[in-house]
């Protein structure tokens, strides 16, 4: 079985690459060589600039590492979440959008989280107040940093 680039179906989750492709371009941006740290976490440049290329959730996990090392931003998936048009998450995006209220915004991206990352489950629980708890499948939940940051503002900034 094929995924819809065509490649054997992975084991591992995989994720939109949204924030990964926000940080290369930072990286870019600031004149820092991507080579190797694409290299390192296991991408190319050409998985990194197709919109369309799911990437694996460990590979984006140690490239926000690496590139939040090599900015001296140990906040990176906060900063990138802050500016970037969050039109970028395309239906689940619309579907957050399209919510009247912000309990019925944070249903739905519990509901659709995985368009956008596999590796991250959001579970709402409601006991007189409203609770996110994020579960992990595939990747181990302590190598995460940046793009848990980055999902929780973005979730936030889109209602």
């Amino acid at each position: 079985m094929r995924d819809f680039n065509g490649n054997p179906l992975a084991t591992s989750p995989s994720a939109m690459g949204i924030i990964t492709r926000l940080a290369f371009e930072r990286l870019k941006e600031q004149g820092v060589e991507v080579d190797a740290l694409l290299r390192n976490s296991g991408l190319t440049q050409q998985q990194v600039e197709d919109p369309s290329y799911r990437l694996a959730v460990k590979d984006q996990i140690r490239f926000l590492e690496l590139a939040a090392i090599s900015l001296k931003d140990e906040y990176l998936g906060f900063h990138l979440a802050k500016t970037f048009d969050v039109r970028m998450g395309g239906l689940f995006y619309y579907v957050l959008a399209s919510s009247e209220t912000l309990n019925e915004a944070l249903h739905r991206a519990a509901r659709f989280s995985a368009i956008v990352n596999e590796g991250i489950k959001l579970n709402l629980r409601e006991r007189g107040h409203i609770a996110i708890d994020l579960a992990y499948a595939g990747v181990p939940r302590h190598s995460d940093l940046h793009q848990i940051e980055f999902s929780m503002v973005a979730i936030r900034r889109v209602h």
